[in-house]
């Protein structure tokens, strides 16, 4: 493995280890849910469209549903998260 995959490795375990701590230690229930999915939404739009403007991606309607499908799951298990939390100490 070299320095690079392992450095993506390590933050990717640092970043989802904060989520969990976030959520954890939130217990906002819903509203949580949806700020930290706009935050998301608005951290990675600037990236998205640059993406696209420059390398224009031509994405049929089952790539776009596929992705529509991504957003549902992570929604849910956001929320059901959050339900985990409320119930017991996870």
């Amino acid at each position: 493995m070299t320095a690079f995959a392992l450095l993506l490795v390590l933050t990717a375990a640092l970043l989802h280890a904060l989520w969990n701590l976030l959520a954890k230690r939130a217990r906002g229930g819903i509203p949580f849910t949806w700020l930290f999915s706009l935050l998301t939404v608005v951290l990675w739009a600037p990236i998205i469209v640059v993406y696209v403007i420059v390398w224009r991606p031509t994405l049929g309607w089952l790539a776009l549903l596929f992705m529509l499908g991504s957003a549902t799951i992570h929604l849910a298990y956001f929320l059901m998260l959050q339900r985990g939390y409320r119930h017991g100490d996870l």
